[in-house]
Parts: C-alpha cells; structure tokens; sequence
C-alpha cells in the first residue's frame, strides 16, 4: 500500500467555521471530508476507469460499429 502524506489546506476563517458545523453535524473527521471531496471529483472526472482501462489494456470508449 502507498504510504500516506500530509497537505495542509487553507481556509478563510468563516469558511473554515461553516465546515467544522457541517463535519460535527456528519461525524466525519476534516480528513475524512477532504479525502471524500477529493475522491468524489477524481470519479466524476473518470480518472478511475481511465486507470482501469490502461491497466487491462482497453483502448477508449469508442462504440464499435
């Protein structure tokens, strides 16, 4: 497994006070809703299956006609 690193994220301090309402409210760490953020917009951007694809070797998506 790769090892884990740290990024620091800066805030505006009212942003940062809405956020921390939201994550008490949820149970969920900072991290956790960073990590989720971050996972949400690499899925919606299909950086997922383009991985997938080049590792078993599929070229694109084209429909074959």
């Amino acid at each position: 497994m790769d090892k884990m690193k740290f990024k620091g994220v800066r805030l505006p301090k009212n942003i940062l006070t809405l956020v921390e309402s939201l994550l008490e409210l949820n149970g969920l760490t900072f991290s956790e809703y960073v990590r989720g953020l971050i996972l949400q917009d690499l899925d919606k951007r299909s950086v997922f299956s383009t991985q997938l694809k080049a590792k078993l070797g599929i070229a694109g998506t084209e429909a074959s006609t």
